[in-house]
């Protein structure tokens, strides 16, 4: 399960701080020409994890922070300063082409979400155990979708060649208000409701105030324990017959029916096909979750809640078409 304080909640404030000193040319009324070291910094220090040309007490305080840790605080920075520079980017000069700084970031973005958990998953290292930990909180995804929704069409087709080639994972879908098939975007929140055995059972359950109360998985309708869609463990607990109440875990078990695999390059989207026949498309997502949270947000931009809602409108065909 996601930890939602996987960010900068165990971050020394040196670093906190130090990131936003990066982030803050992006956020000013107007782009100054600092943003440029900013993009170097960044990829250099989460991609390349090279600390050297930083003062030597604060290369000791990152090289403290776990890699993984390192990226989940990073990343959000990194989709601000992107967000700055497409939405700033025909008063920049680069509306025909990018140039280095932005490529630089978005190389930064895309190698985050997109190759990041797999090298951490491939990589036999004390830090990281398994895929299921490494993944982005829900927030982080809502972020996305919140500052990128609005922004699909300043990226082009033509943007994403030679470093930022991986990215068409990325946009390609968004351009069509789509989710994109990449596994932290497709992590299911599997909702399970808790029924007594009464409830299940009919006139079986007898004594129904002491009556055991088990979960049952809202996809197969069984048991959890005979569940054959997970292999988590769960628990039982004795409840009242008052106290059936609706619960929704986020179950980040459910990743590994969308896990992509990024040493294939070949077909783009030969493995969204692949992802999609995997997929349940009744179970809802974080983007999912995402997208319907950024709807009810204050003050969203018009393009995002355009976006936001032909991609539900989409949603909900997909779930008739599957009927």
């Amino acid at each position: 399960m996601v930890d939602e304080d996987d960010g900068s909640g165990r971050i020394p404030a040196e670093v906190q701080s130090f990131l936003w000193r990066l982030t803050s040319p992006f956020v000013q009324s107007k782009l100054t020409k600092q943003y440029e070291g900013s993009c170097v910094t960044l990829e250099r220090i989460l991609v390349d994890r090279r600390l050297s040309g930083l003062p030597p007490s604060l290369q000791t305080v990152i090289s403290s922070v776990p890699s993984w840790s390192l990226l989940n605080a990073g990343l959000p920075h990194v989709m601000q300063g992107c967000a700055a520079l497409l939405a700033n980017r025909n008063s920049l000069g680069s509306s025909d082409r990018l140039r280095v700084a932005e490529t630089k970031l978005l190389y930064t973005l895309h190698w985050i979400l997109l190759d990041a958990p797999h090298e951490w998953y491939s990589n036999v290292d004390d830090e990281c155990e398994n895929l299921e930990t490494k993944l982005f909180p829900l927030e982080t995804i809502r972020n996305f979708v919140h500052l990128f929704a609005p922004l699909v069409n300043c990226i082009r087709e033509n943007d994403l060649t030679f470093r930022l080639s991986k990215g068409i994972r990325i946009w390609k879908p968004m351009w069509e208000h789509r989710q994109p098939e990449v596994s932290c975007f497709c992590v299911f929140i599997k909702p399970k409701f808790t029924a007594s055995m009464e409830h299940v059972a009919g006139d079986c359950a007898t004594n129904a105030k002491n009556a055991q109360v088990q979960d049952i998985c809202e996809v197969c309708r069984t048991s959890v324990q005979d569940c054959q869609c997970r292999t988590d463990k769960t628990k039982s607990t004795n409840l009242s017959s008052s106290s059936n109440v609706l619960d929704v875990h986020f179950d980040q078990s459910w990743h590994n029916a969308c896990k992509s695999n990024p040493e294939i390059p070949t077909s783009v989207q030969k493995q969204e096909e692949e992802l999609s026949q995997e997929q349940d498309v009744s179970c809802a997502t974080y983007f999912d979750v995402a997208v319907l949270q950024c709807l009810f947000k204050k003050h969203w931009s018009e393009d995002g809640v355009n976006w936001a809602l032909q991609y539900v409108l989409q949603r909900l065909r997909s779930l008739l078409d599957a009927k």
